[in-house]
């Protein structure tokens, strides 16, 4: 799996950052309390992709023996890609939660669905490891914190407070496709 395919599932991964961000940014807040909860929302958000996508990795070094096949390797990446983007497409019909310093369970809420959001991630990073991937993986987890922090800070920045329509749906819905279409890509190529 090249960086750049790499990158552009990154992407498609952190619209729903992006989304849930953007629900909680049409929340009225003052400023101050706006900012702090941006940045905590963001971090969440980040981290967890992070460490989920480590995971993912490492369960695939644990139970995915290099002397595998081939081809078994691709189809198992077309799988998970394929169901990660049937799943985010799935998911845009539901309705994103939000987040508020009002809310009394803020913190297990974001700590829940943090994790919920980074589930796509673990199996992306079993992918990536099965698919035995010619970088380091520095890059791909320095890219995927700093996508999913600008997105997550670019969605709260977008719902403003006085919007009426969440201004993110047809992104996320668009994503979900090109995440499938970046699965189908994915067998042409190596098939």
């Amino acid at each position: 799996m090249e960086i750049w395919a790499a990158i552009i599932m990154f992407i498609c991964l952190c619209v729903d950052n992006m989304v849930m961000a953007n629900m909680s940014g049409m929340k009225p807040q003052n400023n101050d309390v706006r900012s702090r909860m941006s940045l905590r929302i963001a971090l969440s958000f980040s981290i967890f992709h992070v460490v989920f996508l480590i995971l993912g990795y490492l369960i695939a070094m644990l139970v995915w023996p290099a002397s595998r096949n081939w081809m078994a390797s691709v189809w198992v990446t077309f799988a998970f890609i394929t169901l990660i983007g049937i799943r985010l497409l799935l998911e845009t019909v539901e309705k994103s939660p939000s987040f508020s310093v009002a809310d009394a369970d803020v913190n297990s809420k974001l700590i829940k669905t943090s994790a919920l959001l980074a589930i796509n991630t673990l199996m992306l990073g079993f992918a990536m490891r099965i698919m035995k991937v010619d970088y380091s993986l520095f890059w791909p987890i320095f890219i995927l914190f700093a996508v999913s922090m600008i997105m997550s800070l670019v969605g709260f920045l977008i719902g403003k407070p006085e919007s009426k329509k969440i201004s993110t749906k047809i992104v996320e819905s668009a994503d979900d496709i090109l995440m499938i279409v970046m699965a189908i890509r994915l067998l042409i190529m190596y098939h």
